[in-house]
């Protein structure tokens, strides 16, 4: 009976720690924005905005440091801070505005494991950083200008500068305020992109487009949003924008052969991933899409090529995501190639099993290793289990 009794205790708190490691936790903050005469609601409110939502991505990455397995990604505090960004997203609670100062409460709801995840697959994705990081310093150096232009506006009233002098530090003012809120919405665009809100991301791109018709980065991400969504002439025009506003943004080309390839428009895009690679020649996803195209042209001993080469090429713990998407890759593809093959298939998933062995998430493409598998068991006749 104690045994029975010590068995319950020692479940229940297995039960609660497991609980407590799952449960979302809500982080909450207020700010007040002291408006300068320069000032309207508009960007007091963008920057009110701004303000508090650092302050909650601050102690979000703090707590996730310090209390959950991020400590153990070798991650610095600012590192996890950029990519929680691309992860969460800030919901206002509150706000009030009495001419002079705009105040308003905001929160953080987050499925600590499911970050600690999301930011685990992000740190694999070179191109994903490099955006994020960059949308951090588009808003440091908003931030800047705006204390720069707060500053000149108070000496020109000081000095009883002209109307036109004022008025084009306003006009200034108001494009740093627009580059912060496009920001803002370009990072909330991402962590709905990344959860699989597509049309919530495309709005939210569109709406950061409208303040920062300028931002590549913004229309690349917008056509691969489409590309999700199956619209592919969209994302084209898109992907299009995006190489004209940056002609070496690599990553762009790729995106734009990926819906070249499914329109089967195949020269297009192996153009496109040529151009990639020569921008960038480190730049995995474009040999990834490559050996992709030939599959779909059933040129599958290119294809293997392509995937074999790159999974070799992978350090798997730099580069985790990619790498499980090359395997991914090089499995689907030899699911296509060896059709009918009875052994071939065998041994399809015996390697599949063999990979879950090294990581049962597989970069978070578990399912799709699932699906092949038991298209490859089912045609082999031989059962999961066997």
């Amino acid at each position: 009976m104690k045994k029975i009794i010590t068995a319950i205790v020692l479940l229940t708190i297995l039960l609660m720690a497991t609980s407590a490691m799952s449960a979302t936790k809500t982080f909450e903050r207020e700010y007040t924005y002291q408006a300068s005469e320069i000032d309207s609601k508009v960007t007091s409110r963008a920057i009110a905005l701004e303000q508090v939502k650092r302050a909650l991505l601050e102690e979000l990455g703090t707590f996730l440091v310090s209390e959950t397995t991020i400590k153990n990604m070798k991650l610095t505090l600012d590192q996890v801070t950029t990519l929680s960004a691309g992860v969460v997203s800030t919901e206002i609670t509150s706000e009030k505005w009495d001419g002079e100062t705009y105040w308003l409460r905001a929160r953080i709801e987050a499925d600590l494991e499911e970050v600690a995840r999301s930011i685990n697959d992000l740190k694999g994705d070179r191109q994903k950083i490099k955006e994020l990081e960059e949308a951090r310093r588009e808003a440091e150096e908003a931030k800047k200008e705006l204390e720069q232009l707060r500053a000149e506006f108070e000496r020109l009233k000081a000095e009883k500068g002209t109307l036109d002098e004022t008025a084009n530090i306003s006009k200034n003012y108001q494009k740093a305020v627009n580059k912060l809120s496009a920001t803002d919405l370009f990072e909330k665009a991402y962590a709905h992109q990344k959860s699989g809100r597509y049309k919530e991301a495309i709005d939210a791109y569109s709406k950061a487009i409208s303040l920062n018709p300028e931002y590549a980065e913004i229309y690349y991400n917008r056509g691969m949003a489409y590309v999700d969504l199956m619209q592919y002439d969209k994302a084209i025009k898109d992907l299009n924008k995006a190489t004209a506003l940056d002609p070496e943004l690599a990553i762009a080309y790729i995106e734009r052969g990926i819906a070249y390839s499914i329109l089967k428009q195949y020269d297009r895009a192996f153009k496109d991933y040529n151009k990639a690679i020569l921008l960038d020649p480190e730049l995995a996803e474009a040999y990834n899409t490559r050996g992709f195209a030939y599959s779909f042209l059933k040129q599958y001993d290119k294809a293997m090529r392509y995937y074999n080469e790159l999974v070799a090429g992978l350090d798997r713990a730099r580069s985790d995501q990619l790498y499980w998407k090359a395997q991914l890759g090089r499995c689907r593809c030899a699911f296509q190639a060896y059709a009918g093959q009875s052994e071939q298939m065998k041994r399809l998933v015996i390697a599949i099993r063999q990979l879950r062995i090294m990581d049962r998430r597989m970069g978070g493409l578990a399912e799709k290793f699932d699906a092949i598998e038991r298209q490859a068991s089912a045609a082999s006749g031989k059962s999961l289990d066997g």
